[in-house]
């Protein structure tokens, strides 16, 4: 075991090393290396479908940049959202009621990967 961890420090001070580590204590250097596991739902709700992430980042919700862009995609396909870029590729719907039931169709079908 001492060596998995000798392999995993190394590595770790490589990318997080030096003397700032010092004026950090151990839950601040976690939320900053991982992110903030302390949701505010109603936030969550209004980016975790353009998010890969379970974590909230160290900036906070608003930090995340999301970008909703227009496709040239047919009518018939749902948006795509591209999770670990926090982008949405939304094709033009004629209405918003077709734009409601595309993109409610969309969340709920939220496992795995597919090409839409």
């Amino acid at each position: 075991m001492c060596e998995q961890y000798s392999a995993f420090s190394s590595g770790f001070l490589k990318v997080c090393g030096g003397e700032i580590l010092s004026l950090f204590q151990p839950s601040e250097l976690m939320a900053m290396v991982v992110g903030n596991s302390n949701y505010n739902w109603e936030e969550m709700e209004k980016v975790m479908f353009l998010t890969g992430s379970d974590r909230i980042p160290i900036h906070g919700m608003e930090s995340l940049q999301i970008v909703i862009q227009s496709t040239t995609a047919e009518e018939h396909y749902l948006p795509v959202a591209h999770t670990c870029y926090n982008l949405l590729d939304m094709p033009r719907y004629q209405t918003k009621e077709i734009l409601r039931r595309r993109l409610t169709q969309a969340v709920e079908q939220y496992e795995g990967f597919s090409l839409v």
